[in-house]
């Protein structure tokens, strides 16, 4: 096994401890075993457990939508059709969400954030106030165009818009151990009526 499998394996079966049984809950020891070397070895790949999690972290960032959109891009595509923005920026990241590695992060994150306040910032951060900013600027920018009635407060509409799709994504890792795509599906299709419903009661 050459040293970068090895360490490619060590995050791999990390990522399925910590998204099983929680960061605190798994030892260096039980890594080595599922990977298969002495636990020395695990530290000539990663200084430590937190090493570990901090590159899994990273990792979810670099797969998931980051919300700093093209803004010639972003405008063109709201001037055409709001929700054809939607369904552009839906799609991206629905592929995302189909690769498993993100599925176990987001499920280590749910695990994670009540035990490590590192965590719960993070999780606050990367997955409710920058979608929130991100959404909250869209309204603005709406608002602005003439395409969304301007007696709405913009932040207002943002909390409205995403947190439904949240709120699906949250009661699905709820009832389930994994994340079959027909709930994926599903969870896509409602979140769709659900901006329709919003834009067709706040547009011009």
């Amino acid at each position: 096994m050459t040293q970068r499998n090895t360490k490619e394996k060590i995050f791999d079966v990390s990522l399925e401890l910590f998204s099983q049984k929680g960061f605190n809950n798994t030892s260096v020891r039980q890594i080595a075993r599922e990977v298969g070397i002495k636990e020395s070895s695990i530290y000539n790949h990663y200084p430590s457990k937190q090493a570990i999690l901090d590159e899994i972290l990273k990792t979810f960032q670099n797969q998931l939508i980051i919300y700093d959109a093209d803004e010639a891009l972003m405008d063109e595509l709201l001037e055409k059709d709001p929700l054809l923005f939607y369904k552009t920026g839906s799609g991206m990241f629905r592929q995302q969400l189909k690769n498993e590695k993100s599925m176990k992060i987001l499920r280590l994150l749910f695990i994670q954030m009540y035990h490590d306040d590192s965590i719960a910032e993070y999780f606050y951060d990367f997955l409710f106030q920058k979608p929130l900013e991100f959404w909250t600027s869209i309204f603005d920018k709406l608002i602005e165009n003439g395409i969304v009635k301007d007696e709405f407060d913009p932040a207002m509409l943002a909390r409205e818009y995403y947190a439904y799709p949240m709120f699906l994504l949250m009661e699905i890792f709820i009832q389930n151990n994994s994340f079959p795509d027909e709930d994926l599906d599903e969870l896509f299709k409602q979140s769709e009526e659900h901006v329709n419903f919003i834009l067709k009661a706040v547009m011009i």
